[in-house]
């Protein structure tokens, strides 16, 4: 992800509020925030995965069809993800702390989470 998407940055950048009003300033405050640069940042990635597949699903009927094949990929892709969830946490991290400093927004560190397993229970068979 080249630092954020080039509308966004241009946004934080040039939004700094000049007739603010309280709601504006609380708005320029929420984006340049760290957390706001962290989640942005993780769910672009994230939909970048089903970008193609989005675009493919708004094309004509022969391409819809041509869709359900590309589903399993992307499944595939989106498993491949999760298993490696720590890596790629740590990755856009990263990202989100160059894009932070490139905007001059104060990185923080993460802070610790606790994770509860979920365990997948199969649906009754009807």
């Amino acid at each position: 992800m080249s630092v954020l998407n080039p509308t966004i940055t241009n946004f934080l950048m040039f939004a700094r509020p000049a007739d603010s009003t309280k709601k504006a300033v609380r708005h320029y405050h929420a984006i340049i925030n760290f957390e706001f640069v962290v989640t942005l940042t993780v769910c672009q990635a994230v939909l970048a995965f089903v970008k193609g597949l989005t675009v493919k699903m708004q094309g004509s009927c022969n391409d819809i069809l041509g869709v359900f094949h590309d589903i399993k990929d992307v499944l595939k892709t989106l498993s491949s993800v999760r298993q490696k969830i720590e890596e790629k946490h740590a990755k856009w991290f990263q990202e989100a702390c160059r894009n932070s400093e490139k905007l001059d927004i104060t990185v923080q560190k993460p802070e610790p989470v606790r994770c509860s397993v979920t365990v997948q229970t199969p649906l009754p068979k009807q």
